[in-house]
């Protein structure tokens, strides 16, 4: 009930038309007697046409999920199968045809999100350089907004170009390298890739598919 008010008050919609849902990250910082929670709210309607089209195929939706948060949870799948440490602060580069985000993790939580310009993802001449200027800003303001530990390393998801990593590496002087599910994830027989698509571009496919809940 506390949270519901609390985002009640952040929010300028009223209640009946946004759907909310939340989870506890842990004790505050700076206030022990506090916990620090992360608010998700969304418009109803929205939520209300994924559900139908799910009913519409027969299936009987039980959770309707966050992009980011299912995202961030095959990449941290991946990362615990390589033995990466979860006290570090991470970089996540995700590029598909039409849009792209930078999500920096640490352990479980996602710190910062940011979307990139379209007009950066699409451009066709130094996309590269465009993106690794983009993730530097993004970085720039996360060290801004909060005093996080230092940055180790990035990955990239997706349809990256092919010169992404030498760039971006160049600008932020730490390692970068490409996360794939394929490789990751241990696939059924019947699950195969396709040719004219880069493998990690299925990691979100992962992170849903990995959802679970109580039936």
């Amino acid at each position: 009930m506390q949270v519901e008010a609390e985002a009640m008050a952040l929010l300028p919609v009223a209640r009946d038309e946004i759907g909310l849902d939340f989870a506890i990250i842990g004790p505050n910082v700076q206030q022990p007697d506090s916990v620090d929670v992360l608010l998700v709210a969304a418009r109803q309607e929205t939520i209300n046409e994924r559900a139908e089209l799910a009913l519409a195929v027969g299936l009987k939706p039980h959770i309707v999920d966050l992009e980011s948060q299912a995202l961030i949870a095959a990449v941290r799948e991946m990362l615990r199968l390589n033995d990466t440490q979860a006290g570090y602060l991470l970089g996540v580069i995700h590029i598909d045809a039409e849009q792209g985000c930078i999500y920096f993790i640490q352990g479980e939580s996602i710190l910062f999100e940011r979307q990139l310009n379209s007009n950066v993802v699409r451009r066709e001449s130094n996309t590269s350089e465009a993106i690794a200027q983009e993730f530097n800003r993004a970085l720039q303001l996360l060290h801004t907004a909060s005093s996080t530990v230092s940055l180790h390393h990035v990955y990239l998801l997706g349809a990256f170009p092919a010169d992404l990593p030498q760039h971006l590496a160049k600008k932020i002087s730490v390692g970068v390298s490409a996360l794939n599910p394929w490789e990751q994830f241990a696939i059924g027989s019947a699950a195969v890739s396709s040719p004219t698509e880069h493998p990690s571009a299925c990691t979100l496919a992962c992170g849903l598919a990995m959802r679970s809940f109580d039936p």
